[in-house]
């Protein structure tokens, strides 16, 4: 293992990364059959791994990784090996046993009415989200993902068009969604679920439009810090012009000709070679700013700079669930801002920004490698437990409750807390409306033979 830490520019350690993190969705993909860790690892893959590099070899234009760099990729690669044998030992002697298998991930049957329901759903929730109180957002986020998971994992016999219809609509909404807030989290929570479904349904052609939607994804992202700025400035935009300024700003980083306002250079093959570069490094941008350098930033600054937190950051679990009605007092979770005031990424009057800290650099910033590590394998028993639960809640693998709950627990850039709160909030609503829910796969000819009576 000597020759990874000789690489002179750190390509090897990081390559060892991305075969740690891609080994299980392989292996499952060969096999046929996902599980959470597979697609866990695949995720992280895509929203670490892959901005990682963009941002180190083309945004920031060095040639090697740096120190810091280095050490928080070797101890994602150590966190993530961690996982997947904590994971694999947990479902294999606690959970395997107990775990019915019959019935091979199918789609839930769901009528007309719901399908129109589901959609204004999310139409309705992504409408009125800027009016939505805080305290009503934590259970309404999480509920908005799981009707959206299940708008994506349905089928309505005979109404196949209806079908494609209110998931052209609601892929419409995130449109706009992104072009009225300049905010892309609809979008990537939309491509994050598409991707999933597809990958749990062998639709790989779903795949090559989402490596297109990404790319595309990528390009705006460069320009998104511009197009936010003249939208703020300029509130009174319609959506046309918002949509035109977009076009033309995204149109004049890539496919612009500047070169027609100047004399042409005397070698044209070295100008069109030189326009091609700008316009992949500007992609590469907007790769690298999907990534998360929290990490990397507490293994710089802690406990040198910033003291260790001690457990600060855990402790609204202990109150997460109570409702403010009863505690009326109760404190407000500021983990996001005061992360992002003691390290250094905003100034000393911004208090309304948050910075996301994702749980390997919270377990770090609290305990040191001791709570690295701990939150590593703390992840990979929840990712297990969430996994035998939604699947002991109908009685087998069903797309749509898989999915929901993976989806908090596959955020790289999450927070612990944030994982549990969600967790638990999606799976008591699923549990509040199981028998609804066994109802609805009762009509599903795949596995309807599977469910006991009793159940339903």
């Amino acid at each position: 293992m000597l020759w990874l830490y000789q690489d002179s520019n750190g390509t090897a350690r990081f390559v060892l990364l991305c075969l740690v993190q891609l080994t299980p969705f392989f292996f499952c993909l060969i096999r046929r059959k996902f599980d959470y860790i597979a697609l866990v690892g695949f995720l992280h893959f895509v929203y670490y791994s892959i901005p990682k590099y963009s941002t180190v070899f083309f945004v920031e234009n060095q040639s090697s990784f740096d120190p810091i760099s280095l050490q928080a990729i070797h101890e994602v690669t150590l966190c993530f090996a961690l996982q997947i044998a904590s994971y694999y030992f947990f479902k294999t002697l606690f959970f395997h046993p107990k775990i019915q298998t019959n019935g091979t991930s199918p789609l839930v049957t769901v009528t007309p009415r719901i399908l129109i329901g589901l959609t204004g759903s999310i139409l309705v929730f992504h409408v009125f989200t800027r009016w939505i109180p805080s305290a009503v957002l934590a259970l309404a986020g999480p509920a908005s993902n799981g009707t959206l998971l299940l708008l994506l994992a349905c089928q309505c016999p005979g109404r196949e068009r209806l079908v494609f219809y209110c998931k052209a609509v609601v892929v419409a909404m995130a449109l706009y969604s992104f072009v009225l807030s300049s905010s892309m989290l609809f979008l990537v929570e939309f491509g994050q679920a598409v991707l999933v479904i597809s990958f749990l349904r062998e639709n790989y052609r779903n795949i090559i439009f989402l490596m297109i939607f990404g790319v595309i994804g990528a390009m705006v992202q460069s320009v998104k810090g511009d197009y936010r700025t003249v939208v703020q400035a300029e509130n009174t935009l319609d959506m046309t012009d918002r949509w035109e300024l977009l076009v033309s700003l995204v149109q004049k980083q890539y496919f612009s000709d500047e070169a027609r306002m100047t004399p042409p250079p005397q070698d044209d093959d070295d100008n069109e070679a030189k326009k091609l570069d700008e316009s992949t490094n500007a992609l590469l941008t907007g790769f690298g700013r999907l990534g998360d350098d929290s990490l990397e930033k507490v293994l710089e600054k802690t406990p040198s700079e910033v003291p260790f937190w001690n457990g600060e950051s855990y402790l609204s679990i202990l109150y997460l669930f109570v409702p403010r009605a009863i505690w009326p007092g109760k404190p407000s979770r500021t983990l996001w801002h005061d992360f992002g005031m003691r390290y250094g990424y905003l100034n000393d009057d911004d208090y309304a920004t948050s910075i996301s800290v994702g749980y390997l650099a919270e377990g770090y910033m609290n305990y040191g490698y001791l709570g690295l590590y701990g939150v590593a394998i703390l992840m990979s028993l929840l990712i297990a437990l969430a996994e035998w639960g939604g699947m002991r809640l109908v009685g087998g693998y069903y797309y749509f409750i898989y999915a929901a709950l993976m989806f908090p627990l596959s955020y790289y850039s999450g927070d612990l807390s944030s994982a549990v709160m969600n967790v638990v909030m999606l799976f008591s609503m699923l549990l509040l409306l199981r028998r609804k829910i066994l109802r609805l796969v009762a009509n599903d000819a795949v596995f309807s033979g599977t469910l006991a009576t009793d159940q339903v």
